[in-house]
């Protein structure tokens, strides 16, 4: 499941953290820049950390968080609000690419893989009528992050597709644990405004593939 979120609500969100907790006051987009220089002062981040916005896009902000860790549940978005420094991270990452951290709070439902052996694949279709615009996959923390046992990952980004396969191998000698944590960002615009968007994704797919060592890929 995923959850689309319009860059164009009349109301934007200026985070504030405070007690351990992330939470959010209202300000009107006509003070919108201003404002998010007050929001990067706020987190520590220099206003130069601000993209050129994308108009009127649709955001999807996910985690994907395979793992063999027994007991310990998938890591979502939500938990990374709570983490200051997670956070700023991904703030300065969609004010790169873009985006709109004032719809960040939005971002709680997680996308589930389809599971076939020891892969866990995620694909996401742009929206009716819309086309991926640019797509960012923050790297949270692979684990082992070398040898045979570490997680592979297969990226695959076009303007009416992205997907992203994790396989974390299994048999003689792998660990108990292992695991691929990942912050997915896509920004999709109307087909009819693609060609005026800065975007970056392209009708024939791109594509990247890691083991262990895996960075950041920027679409």
């Amino acid at each position: 499941m995923r959850l689309l979120q319009r860059s164009v609500s009349p109301l934007s969100r200026r985070a504030r953290i405070g007690n351990g907790k992330f939470e959010y006051g209202m300000m009107k987009q006509s003070t919108a820049l201003p404002a998010m220089v007050l929001f990067l002062a706020l987190l520590g981040l220099p206003a130069t950390a601000i993209g050129q916005s994308i108009t009127n896009s649709t955001q999807q902000v996910v985690r994907l968080n395979p793992k063999r860790d027994p007991g310990k549940p998938a890591y979502t978005v939500a938990d990374c609000f709570v983490s200051e420094h997670c956070l700023s991270w991904l703030t300065q990452t969609l004010l790169q690419a873009g985006g709109k951290p004032g719809l960040l709070a939005g971002a709680t439902h997680e996308p589930q893989p389809d599971v076939s052996g020891d892969q866990s694949i995620y694909r996401f279709e742009a929206p009716a009528g819309e086309s991926f615009c640019k797509a960012v996959l923050l790297k949270v923390s692979v684990a082992p992050n070398f040898g045979a046992s570490a997680p592979e990952l297969k990226f695959s980004a076009s303007k009416e597709a992205i997907l992203a396969t994790v396989r974390i191998p299994t048999g003689d000698g792998a660990p108990p644990w292992a695991w691929f944590d990942g912050i997915l960002i896509l920004l999709s615009v109307k087909d009819v405004a693609f060609a005026e968007s800065s975007c970056s994704l392209k009708e024939v797919a791109q594509e990247v593939a890691c083991k262990g060592k895996c960075e950041t890929i920027k679409f």
